[in-house]
Order: C-alpha cells, then structure tokens, then sequence
C-alpha cells in the first residue's frame, strides 16, 4: 500500500497536548510585507500521512515563485504503519523572501512528487486596492 498524502497546512505555532492532540495555531498561505526582502521570524509546516509502511524519504523544499531555485531544503526519514496516520512538523525560523511573489512548498516522497503548495508573498499596498 502506498501512503496516502492528507494535509499540509502553513501555521505560526503547533502545540501537543498531553493527549497527543495537536493544535495549529494562526495558520494561513499568505503573508503582506512593510519592505523587502522580508525575513519571517517563524514558519510551521504540518504534513500529515495516512497509510504505507516502511522507512520513506520525505523532502520539504520552499522554491521561488519562478521554481528554479530552492530557497531551503529539508529532508527526514520516516517510518509508516500501515493502520495509522503520520503527522511531520517542521519549523523553519527566519525564512527571507526577497521579493513579493507566489513562492512554492515543493513536497516529495522518495523522489516522487507529491505537490506543489502555494504561498503568496505580497506587498502591504495589496491590502489597500
């Protein structure tokens, strides 16, 4: 069985509970900015997997709005069960963005593509129109 990819989502905080329940706190896919190039003080990203078994290769990879160069790129191993759902955090602090753009959240699993997932950086007169 192959796993099956369920969510990503882009969030300030995560918290666990004593229960293993997580909360996403302020979580969103766009970002206005005062000035560039825009350095943001903390990013979350929350994956969440269902299914497969065995150790895979995961890779987080943030792209340009261009996607031809990669900004950051992490990678982990983990290893699935078959009858539960997976769940991967990553904390990026101190991402820069040097230019307004939609910049791309590249996901793979053990070099297969799993999506692209958009988020928009934009000047703060956006706001204003």
């Amino acid at each position: 069985m192959n796993p099956i990819f369920k969510a990503f989502l882009i969030c300030e905080e995560i918290r666990v509970d004593d229960r293993d329940s997580y909360s996403l706190l302020k979580t969103y896919n766009r970002i206005y900015a005062d000035r560039f190039p825009l350095v943001n003080p903390r990013m979350v990203i929350y994956l969440l997997w269902y299914g497969g078994q065995g150790k895979h290769r995961i890779k987080i990879s943030l792209l340009n709005p261009e996607r031809d160069n990669t900004l950051i790129e992490r990678e982990a191993v983990t290893d699935l069960d078959p009858v539960t759902e997976q769940i991967h955090c990553v904390c990026y602090p101190f991402i820069t963005f040097p230019y307004p753009g939609n910049y791309w959240w590249k996901i793979t699993m053990d070099d297969d593509e799993i999506g692209y997932f958009p988020l928009h950086i934009e000047p703060k007169s956006y706001l204003n129109r």
